[in-house]
């Protein structure tokens, strides 16, 4: 197992109890996590995905707190990305 397989792993580890999971930041890496769910079977706790900038501690906190508070910019079912109108019906 590669580096980066290695720390999906412990990622999804880390969030398997976990009833819901945002993935968001910069780059490639959160469609790999997103992969990982999947190959795993846990891609039904993912309910966001959305790519972001590079943050701060206190951004990320205000970006969760947000998404889970507030309507999300992306609402997803089963890992897969789907716009609020679909939702809706």
């Amino acid at each position: 197992m590669g580096h980066l397989a290695n720390y999906y792993e412990e990622v999804l580890s880390a969030v398997r109890a976990a009833d819901s999971v945002f993935i968001f930041g910069p780059g490639e890496a959160k469609g790999e996590l997103r992969k990982h769910f999947h190959k795993q079977h846990c891609f039904e706790r993912i309910v966001g995905f959305e790519t972001a900038d590079r943050m701060t501690k206190r951004q990320v906190s205000k970006k969760v707190r947000d998404f889970y508070t507030v309507s999300p910019a992306i609402l997803c079912m089963n890992g897969d990305q789907l716009t609020e109108a679909k939702t809706a019906e």
